[in-house]
């Protein structure tokens, strides 16, 4: 329905059909596939079905104005791709159009076979122009002799431009991370043969410090920092095991714990600064303009600068940080939704309370009446 009434499904967009097969997926209407996942943090495999984790808040309760998740797919702009050639010339851009499901049903009908790139399937995914070429017979064949690099930039503009971003649902590995998939699982672009179905290849390690490499360039860094800062008796630590992963689910490169008490009683324990080395591995491998070593330096300098302020009392950027993730979590979730939340946590917890609480109230009449 919308405000006329009635809509055909195939005159639906294909951004408000992709929302409503989530949406119909996490009301357990229909069954949804499971899709494969893989942690980056602890590289635990497991499998989810995504859309039983979008937030369907925002849109029951229409706070979808966020500048970021909500903003129109531009269709007028040029996107830009790597390098594609044409019988018109060398391109550098394409061009998409909206797209009805009616209009994109050959790619729903595929009943999971590949599609060849030929016309009909370019007018179906409303590829309408790469560079000067129009012509869709042409910009398939243009297509066809696309480098990997191209189609994954085409690849990555059509999910933009029909799949909404509150469809990238976070699921959560047990290490903590956050995982983002798309919902639904199976997408409409999924039916279309490129010209490979290899994932692209992630940067190597090649070059990335050893471990004992790592931990020479962190204690060198350690002691610039240290010096700068004035700060001494604070043991740095590095830690090769599965990261550590902050409050919204993302691998720390570094983190402070304060001064607590020893198991034994016998005094406070000092301190602590931990660099995680298979986060700083995994940004190599992700970002080519990672610089390790400044990187490391800058980690340091940020947790230190925890410790004094907690030396002072109060780490105003540990209540940054956990602003920002409380900022995003409503962005998300939708600010309504997380008042019912908290008053629904409320009430289970003083349903949970209720027993401790009545004994109390009997205790308090006994010791009266013994008075």
């Amino acid at each position: 329905m919308d405000d006329t009434g009635p809509v055909t499904v195939g005159d639906l967009p294909l951004s408000d059909a992709h929302v409503l097969a989530a949406l119909v997926f996490r009301a357990g209407l229909v069954e949804e596939p499971r899709v494969d996942v893989r942690c980056d943090n602890c590289d635990r495999a497991f499998s989810v079905q995504p859309s039983s984790a979008v937030e369907p808040g925002p849109f029951v309760d229409d706070e979808l104005s966020d500048p970021e998740l909500d903003v129109p797919f531009d269709f007028d702009r040029n996107l830009d791709v790597p390098p594609i050639f044409t019988p018109s010339g060398r391109a550098r851009w394409i061009r998409l159009a909206p797209r009805t499901v009616e209009q994109a049903s050959a790619l729903f009908d595929a009943g999971g076979r590949l599609l060849p790139l030929s016309r009909g399937t370019v007018m179906a995914l409303g590829i309408v122009a790469i560079g000067r070429e129009r012509r869709a017979v042409a910009i398939a064949r243009a297509l066809e002799r696309a480098s990997d690099e191209a189609w994954t930039a085409i690849g990555q503009h059509w999910e933009e431009a029909h799949l909404p971003a509150r469809l990238v649902a976070d699921v959560f590995c047990e290490c903590g991370a956050r995982c983002p998939v798309f919902a639904p699982g199976q997408r409409a672009f999924d039916a279309v043969a490129g010209p490979s179905t290899a994932a692209p290849e992630a940067r190597s390690g090649e070059g990335f410090p050893t471990i004992e490499q790592f931990e020479e360039q962190v204690e060198r860094a350690r002691r610039i920092v240290y010096a700068a800062r004035g700060v001494r008796n604070v043991p740095l630590i590095v830690d090769d095991g599965v990261p550590a992963c902050d409050d919204g689910g993302e691998p720390l490169l570094g983190s402070y714990l304060p001064a607590t008490s020893l198991a034994d009683g016998l005094g406070e324990g000092l301190p602590e600064i931990r660099l995680y080395y298979r986060t700083f591995q995994s940004q190599f491998r992700a970002d080519e303009t990672f610089d390790v070593a400044a990187e490391i330096r800058e980690t340091i300098d940020h947790e230190v600068e925890h410790h004094l302020f907690n030396l002072s009392g109060h780490d105003p950027m540990d209540a940054d940080e956990r602003a920002v993730i409380a900022r995003e979590r409503a962005r998300v979730v939708g600010r309504s939704e997380l008042v019912r939340r908290e008053l629904k946590g409320g009430a289970t917890a003083v349903r949970a309370l209720l027993p401790l609480l009545v004994l109390l109230g009997v205790l308090t009449v006994i010791q009266f009446c013994r008075g």
